[in-house]
């Protein structure tokens, strides 16, 4: 399946490069009259994380944070060099101490719930990994192969650049392990069987494709799907109850040729609000007025979970129309949301209020490296974004 997602990334990153540094502008607060929501993005600060590839990132709590990949400078294309790097860094301190966690090839994804950092990579190393904070070292190593065949399930071989993928459940000890064909539902102290398989439609053409998320009541697991070397752009949903998978496609009808669109992620906020951002570079229908066509490149979606049996999802008037959107965060109130991309010449953070669809305020930044993750922390007091080659910055949300 998918090193598509790696290689374009760094095709992008060396396609908008401008070696320079930060340069911090004051965050713009809204210009609309009194009764507006308004908030501050005051500069946190930044931390370069040397010979670390950064795939992705996660919050362990309001000051430190885990990033993994792997080492800089790797191949992406060599399973050979795909060596696995990460680091655990503390904001406050900016201090770094290694993380990899045992494996043998890139990490590709990370998830953390009260303390446990989940951790999977690529199907050559094809086990998943749960590590404890507080102890400082890995408590469960979870082969999914052993999972799937003591679950009665059999499934060939996948290819060992296909990308895994991690999600927590928020009400349970349930781990979601995205891999090939499958999402496997388990508790890691007791992954002897699985809870359950959820099996993505047409599993001889399609695959489950990072990031993976589960929504805050644990009804519902989504995650990019891709078909073959395309992504088409569309996002796999399952009721967990019911395991029946519903297909979501995030190509405008305006568009003239959907393999090239693809999904760069998927989030649930705290109030089941799910967006979705997506990119692509197709030309639109002869007879679509401009309007339609500026509506039809919108970067962000917004899916209703009524709306997700009619495959039906709503572009937002977020972002701009030239903004490769690469992540999106809800803060943990459901109030915010940032956008982080790049355009040609820098990278942009927008900041919105939700509720009313304004923008807040805004930060750009000059750098040569595509930015790959965001994230509040769990407080909701602070922003957090890093790039693939291990930068990192914060900012911290006033009124």
């Amino acid at each position: 399946m998918m090193c598509h997602r790696s290689s374009w990334i760094l095709s992008v990153a060396s396609a908008v490069a401008l070696v320079g540094i930060l340069a911090h502008n004051p965050a713009w607060p809204s210009p609309e009259p009194g009764g507006e929501p308004k908030l501050r993005l005051v500069w946190g600060g930044k931390i370069q994380i040397d010979d670390l590839w950064v795939q992705d990132a996660a919050m362990i709590d309001d000051q430190k944070m885990v990033l993994v990949g792997t080492k800089a400078g790797a191949e992406e294309d060599d399973p050979n060099k795909l060596e696995p790097n990460g680091a655990i860094l503390d904001l406050a301190t900016k201090k770094t101490r290694p993380f990899t966690n045992g494996h043998t090839a890139r990490i590709c994804s990370v998830a953390v719930r009260r303390g446990l950092i989940a951790t999977a990579g690529i199907c050559r190393d094809p086990m998943v990994r749960i590590w404890d904070v507080k102890a400082g070292k890995t408590i469960h190593q979870i082969g999914l192969e052993e999972v799937l065949k003591a679950g009665g399930l059999e499934r060939e071989q996948p290819w060992e650049h296909t990308e895994q993928a991690v999600a927590w459940f928020h009400k349970s000890d349930t781990l979601a392990v995205a891999s090939d064909d499958h999402v496997v539902l388990l508790n890691p102290a007791k992954a002897d069987k699985p809870l359950g398989v959820l099996e993505v439609p047409d599993p001889d053409k399609n695959s489950t494709d990072r990031p993976i998320t589960v929504s805050p009541d644990d009804a519902w697991v989504a995650c990019p799907l891709v078909k073959g070397p395309y992504s088409e752009a569309r996002v796999v949903f399952w009721q967990v109850k019911t395991a029946k998978p519903m297909v979501v496609s995030l190509v405008p009808v305006e568009a003239i040729e959907m393999h090239n669109w693809w999904v760069n992620g998927v989030v649930f906020g705290p109030k089941n609000q799910l967006f979705a951002w997506r990119e692509g570079k197709s030309e639109v229908k002869p007879g679509t007025t401009e309007a339609e066509a500026l509506k039809a490149k919108r970067p962000v979606v917004q899916i209703g979970l009524t709306d997700v049996p009619k495959g039906k999802c709503t572009p937002l008037p977020l972002g701009e129309n030239n903004l490769a959107v690469q992540s999106c965060a809800i803060d943990p109130n459901g109030q915010w949301l940032a956008l982080v991309g790049f355009t040609e010449s820098n990278t942009k953070v927008h900041l919105y209020h939700l509720p009313s669809r304004k923008l807040v305020c805004r930060e750009q930044i000059k750098e040569d490296a595509t930015p790959v993750w965001a994230a509040f922390t769990p407080g909701g007091k602070r922003l957090v974004y890093a790039t693939h080659k291990g930068d990192v910055r914060w900012w911290d949300l006033c009124e």
